[in-house]
């Protein structure tokens, strides 16, 4: 679990594995899983590369476009 997250994480696997020693296995995967993507989606309309999201923190849109709001409503 620690290899492979700390494949898909900014942090590295010897960290997240002491992490995992040192606390419960289960407690260690929540706060590996707090750090950032090392490969965010970034958006398409507004340039934001460090979005992580569905929708974006800046503009709000998906990836198709749709805003939070219009989305909800169909």
């Amino acid at each position: 679990m620690c290899y492979q997250e700390s494949k898909n994480r900014k942090i590295n696997f010897f960290l997240a594995l002491l992490i995992c020693i040192v606390t419960t296995p289960l407690i260690g995967y929540f706060i590996i899983s707090s750090f950032g993507l090392r490969n965010p989606k970034g958006c398409n309309w507004c340039g934001n590369t460090k979005n992580e999201a569905v929708f974006c923190g800046i503009c709000g849109k998906n990836d198709e476009g749709l805003s939070r709001e219009i989305e909800n409503k169909s």
